[in-house]
């Protein structure tokens, strides 16, 4: 991996000096984006020690830190569900059902995981 620092540093490269500045600058801010990550990383796991529903989401393969807690913000009262599948027709990971007059109309799920009308 290459060390941006080094360059940089380095005045026997081609770099501008407006660019090396430019570089530093971003450099730096990526650098406070990656510590302000961490600290809000930190705090979701105070969260999530303080939250037993959220301790039994983390014990779910594939289900990071950032998922479990976000499920716990969205989803105030679990049992406004009647089953799991109504849980993930809601969060958008499985197709919903629109039904009227007898005639059942499948969705479909789009990229960003909602559900819209199948058109086809």
């Amino acid at each position: 991996m290459v060390n941006l620092p080094e360059i940089l540093e380095d005045a026997e490269n081609t770099l501008t000096a407006l660019f090396r500045e430019l570089l530093r600058e971003l450099y730096e801010e990526m650098a406070h984006l990656d510590e302000r990550i961490a600290t809000l990383e930190q705090k979701l796991r105070a969260i999530s020690l303080q939250n037993k529903d959220c301790q039994r989401l983390l014990t779910i393969p594939g289900i990071s830190l950032l998922t479990a807690t976000t499920m716990i913000a969205a989803v105030s009262d679990i049992t406004a569900f009647k089953n799991g599948r109504e849980l993930a027709a809601w969060m958008g990971s499985v197709p919903r059902q629109h039904s009227t007059d007898g005639e059942t109309t499948l969705l479909w799920i789009s990229k960003r995981g909602t559900a819209i009308y199948e058109h086809c």
